[in-house]
């Protein structure tokens, strides 16, 4: 029972593919978000001028 308990107790180090994939999944999403809004920005600018 001893040697079930220790296996169990080990901590997980680093983080899963699925974990980093849907990091990089948010942080592409952001970067559209911040692009277009920018572009937009720029494009009423250009309509004002």
């Amino acid at each position: 029972m001893k040697s079930r308990l220790k296996t169990t107790a080990v901590k997980q180090q680093g983080m899963t593919l699925l974990e980093v994939m849907l990091a990089l999944v948010i942080l592409a999403t952001s970067g559209l978000a911040v692009m277009k809004s920018a572009s937009e920005a720029l494009n009423n600018q250009a309509y004002l001028s």
